[in-house]
């Protein structure tokens, strides 16, 4: 009688949490389950000493972005400054300029807009500038590592080099994506749900990236040929990820650097 009392028990327990997972991914119909968990090897975390040294600036997890940012921009300024390392419009993109990233220098880059913050996570530098219409613009940069290349300490403010750029204003929720429709949707609209969304193109994967919240991002998979814009780009599948195990650049941003609702 008691393991019949212990297995109903635990029927009713799995059973709970079926629904709750059910809940979670968004699954509406039979044969629709919009979001999956994708759960991937946590990053290896790299020292700060294998990368090249950094005089120019240490990275400071620390002290609050209020307290570091004083002045602002406009996004159009940052992004015509930077505009070689983003997707200027996502509905017109070429294939042969995607991944293209800008070959500023953090001299260059210093000189146009003070570098007053940078932090270093999930083994990538960025550093953060204020935007005048609200939100952050976030710069990655390509630090060599020690072991890969010999650059003399007069040449490694020319060897960090601008790797991609962000801007985050609001953070889209979960129930935004729960929408799409696998094999229907297309990164069209995705756009319309994150028009700031990050995007990855590999020569057998298409994704885009958006994060959610403080340890989560969204990853959507897409399929399509002959591409000419998003609309060519079908919804494969969505993922929720979390931040210490995905290479998405947006994973690298700290909590506390996101923008907050108002």
């Amino acid at each position: 009688m008691k393991i019949k009392v212990v297995a109903f028990r635990l029927l009713c327990f799995l059973a709970i949490v079926g629904l709750s997972l059910c809940d979670l991914v968004g699954c509406s119909d039979r044969d629709e389950c919009n979001i999956q968990e994708l759960k991937l090897p946590n990053i290896v975390a790299l020292d700060q000493s294998d990368f090249i040294r950094n005089d120019y600036l240490t990275p400071n997890n620390t002290t609050p972005l209020a307290d570091l940012l004083n002045e602002s921009y406009t996004l159009s300024a940052l992004e015509d400054f930077f505009q070689a390392s983003i997707f200027k419009d996502h509905k017109l993109f070429a294939l042969d300029n995607i991944g293209r990233t800008s070959e500023r220098s953090w001299d260059e880059v210093h000189s146009s807009f003070p570098i007053k913050c940078l932090r270093y996570n999930n083994n990538r530098h960025y550093s953060v500038y204020k935007v005048t219409e609200g939100g952050y613009y976030y710069v990655f940069w390509n630090v060599p590592l020690k072991e890969d290349v010999l650059i003399e300490p007069a040449e490694e403010s020319e060897a960090i080099q601008v790797q991609a750029t962000l801007y985050l204003n609001n953070l889209p929720s979960i129930q935004s994506f729960k929408s799409l429709k696998k094999n229907r949707s297309t990164a069209e609209d995705v756009y319309s749900i994150d028009p700031f969304m990050e995007m990855n193109f590999l020569s057998s994967l298409v994704s885009s990236y958006t994060r959610i919240d403080d340890n989560r991002i969204i990853e959507v998979r897409y399929t399509g040929t002959n591409l000419k814009g998003l609309d060519d780009l079908i919804v494969k599948n969505i993922y929720i990820c979390y931040t210490n195990s995905s290479n998405a650049y947006s994973t690298a941003i700290l909590p506390d650097d996101l923008p907050k609702a108002d």
